[in-house]
């Protein structure tokens, strides 16, 4: 049996008088004009934060890209650019006639530290959860959504644009909100974890917590996030979960979706239920399972595999629970094995545990023996959250807000490493009663960290942390696509001159040509005494300062070879 590996190479980065900027992304890139008479095509892309070089590339078919446009320092704003399609077709060489890509890099400056606070973005009392859409091809590429959960204030669902301005305000859809009151004297249907489908559809789903009232998770609509339809029934989380029928527990309920190689999608579903009305919730139980759902998400073939009660009678797990009471978390890893985190209620409240456990043959180890405790304070409390290429791993200090851990993590043989383990103190000062409850990575490695249940104004939202790129870009494919246009049947009037001492020598000095033909003309100088200078167009725009020419027709065009005399050096002798 191996271990989770891990070396302690601790870094301290301290939140202070400063916050660093994030790193930059382009998105909502777009089309926003075509004018394919003038050859013109007007894009559009927003920045959600400065950078120092934007560049615009077009990609043909066969993957060759053509640098069209470059820009230096860019603020975090939306910027429209005309694209030149003539220019880019003579003198970048972009073929004419067919559908085009484009993309967007955008780099900063390397950071001199391996992570750094960004400071708080959003400001809200009970961010309960969070993520992004990460997908290029969803209509809602980078949108945040956060869920709310707070009695004293509308639970349900927030969303903001890359630049944390907020898209509406709550969404509620079939969230019930009751009387504001203590969790464990009030009966309340709580929206908990939320989670984005990074598939390109942009669907979003939300798991509750509750007291006293029926669990279920939720398919929001990207496109209305008020319109809520129950993907898990009430009877299907409490039956594959133990959600105990008792009016004073409170169960919450974490997930992860997880596509397989044959398109299938697979559900981790994972519970945690208390007495909550219990001084130290030492009453409780935990379950965890996967649904089975099928390429289209239809089907829900359930399979429940560990099962703890009580506190879990087993010298591995002592009386640790497999989550925690409001913030454990878990995740799929790349390779389809379940990363968790632990958490012991009563005897050692100062400990809990990352557990990596391996499935086998789609199931789970059935002793607790199989699993490897990673001792790591207030995990539980802190969550925990791959990166989308799961190259790297966060796990949060629970307690205060303050210590996010950035993990470079591997996968061999089904077994995770974790090294380089870097600490940043996202926030100072110690706030009683604030926890770092969940993560979410962007496109652009900026780690997102919700804080909740806290009075001080100053701590609670969502803070985030930028991870060192090494200067290197952050690539964005745009959705739509443009292209030079080209009619093949259409005739154009090409005509090529000469100036005073060259010649056109490859027989062609005019005539009518079909667009989209591709022709070579070549020139020379008529003797010694001139020299080939370049070739221009009708406009009198250099397009090449090569004697032999290669173009595409796609227009009336007249070239015009250019020559100058000859420069002779000249040596008098004295005889």
């Amino acid at each position: 049996m191996k271990r989770i590996l891990i070396s302690l190479f601790s870094v301290m980065f301290c939140c202070t008088l400063f916050a660093a900027d994030l790193n930059p992304f382009a998105y909502d890139l777009s089309v926003v004009s075509y004018d394919a008479e003038n050859f013109k095509v007007t894009l559009q892309y927003s920045l959600n934060a400065p950078a120092s070089s934007v560049k615009i590339y077009a990609k043909d078919g066969t993957g060759t890209s053509y640098l069209l446009k470059e820009f230096g320092s860019r603020s975090a704003t939306t910027y429209t650019v005309e694209i030149d399609l003539m220019d880019a077709m003579v003198n970048k060489g972009v073929p004419a006639g067919e559908d085009l890509s484009w993309y967007i890099d955008v780099a900063r400056a390397a950071r001199t530290v391996n992570a750094e606070t960004c400071g708080r973005k959003i400001n809200f009392r009970s961010p309960f959860s969070i993520d992004i859409d990460n997908n290029p091809n969803s209509p809602y590429f980078g949108r945040i959504v956060t869920t709310q959960a707070n009695s004293n204030e509308t639970r349900g669902v927030r969303a903001y644009k890359p630049n944390f301005t907020q898209i509406g305000s709550n969404y509620i859809g079939s969230i019930v909100s009751f009387p504001s009151g203590n969790w464990y004297n009030n009966t309340h249907l709580t929206p908990f974890r939320i989670r984005v489908l990074q598939d390109g559809t942009g669907k979003i789903f939300v798991s509750s917590a509750d007291v006293g009232q029926s669990t279920y998770m939720w398919q929001v609509d990207p496109a209305n996030l008020n319109n809520w339809s129950v993907f898990l029934t009430s009877n299907e989380m409490k039956e594959k979960t133990g959600h105990p029928e008792e009016d004073d527990t409170m169960a919450n309920h974490n997930f992860d979706f997880r596509k397989k190689s044959n398109g299938e999608w697979e559900l981790l579903l994972l519970s945690s239920s208390v007495n909550s009305k219990s001084t130290n919730c030492s009453s409780g139980y935990s379950y965890c399972g996967v649904y089975a759902l099928g390429s289209d998400l239809s089907k829900k073939n359930y399979t429940q595999y560990i099962e703890n009660k009580e506190g879990a009678p087993h010298e591995y797990i002592d009386d640790w629970f497999v989550a925690s009471v409001l913030t454990g978390n878990a995740q799929f890893d790349p390779n389809g094995n379940i990363l968790y985190s632990s958490y012991q209620q009563s005897k050692r409240p100062e400990e809990s545990a990352l557990i990596h456990q391996q499935r086998s043959n789609n199931a789970f180890a059935t002793e607790y023996n199989a699993f490897e405790r990673l001792k790591r304070k207030n995990t539980s409390n802190g969550g925990i959250r791959y990166s989308a290429d799961f190259s790297k791993l966060a796990v949060g200090c629970g307690n205060d807000a303050k210590e996010v851990s950035i993990c470079n993590a591997s996968h061999s043989n089904g077994y995770l490493t974790i090294s380089s383990l870097n600490e940043v103190d996202m926030i100072t000062s110690s706030h009683n009663g604030a926890y770092i409850v969940d993560f979410a990575w962007d496109y652009a490695s900026n780690l997102y960290a919700c804080v909740r249940n806290s009075d001080d104004s100053a701590v609670r939202g969502v803070w985030v942390i930028a991870c060192n790129l090494n200067g290197e870009a952050v690539s964005t494919p745009a959705r739509d696509k443009f292209s030079i246009p080209c009619d093949p049947d259409k005739d154009c009037a090409v005509t090529c001159t000469a100036t005073t001492g060259g010649r056109i020598v490859n027989g062609f000095s005019g005539g009518t040509q079909k667009a989209c033909t591709e022709m070579t003309v070549k020139a020379e100088p008529v003797d010694n005494n001139y020299k080939f200078d370049k070739w221009t167009d009708q406009s009198g725009k250099t397009v090449s300062t090569n004697a032999i020419y290669t173009f595409r027709v796609v227009a009336d065009m007249q070239l015009t070879a250019h020559f100058s005399g000859a420069v002779f050096n000249v040596t008098w002798w004295n005889l």
